[in-house]
């Protein structure tokens, strides 16, 4: 599986008298908690800013990954993000994910967290149809 996680500007917004950033890190960790101890293949990406810094363009970042599923690694991983700023290049996660994924022909899930406030919303919805081509059923 591969989580994405937008760490970009508005991720920063609160609602419910939190930044989303710290919900959507609390989801993942959720997830986290409640994967089984199966052999998975994992990765988690940020795209925003706040693994590196805080300041400049949005990136995409690896944070864990692609290696085999370890929770503690997964959770030490989440816990180097240090704000969400910028701007939101989910396009870009999404095609970092197409090559990462090339070359697997087993079952994949790919888990987008975000608030979904995305400046090229169909730049992005033919970056995930590519993936979607590229993987059939198997996604």
């Amino acid at each position: 599986f591969v989580v994405l996680l937008d760490t970009s500007g508005s991720m920063g917004d609160e609602t419910q008298g939190k930044p989303k950033i710290h919900t959507a890190e609390d989801l993942v960790a959720s997830f986290n908690s409640a994967v089984p101890p199966l052999d998975f293949n994992a990765t988690l990406l940020t795209f925003g800013k706040g693994v590196h810094a805080c300041t400049g363009f949005g990136a995409v970042s690896t944070i864990y990954g692609p290696a085999s599923y370890e929770p503690g690694q997964v959770a030490n991983a989440l816990a180097s993000i240090k704000c969400a700023a910028s701007t939101t290049p989910i396009t870009e996660a999404v095609d970092t994910t197409s090559g990462l994924l090339a070359e697997n022909t087993d079952r994949i899930a790919v888990i987008i967290v975000s608030d979904f406030k995305w400046s090229d919303a169909a730049s992005a919805t033919a970056a995930l149809s590519d993936l979607k081509a590229q993987h059939g059923d198997r996604l």
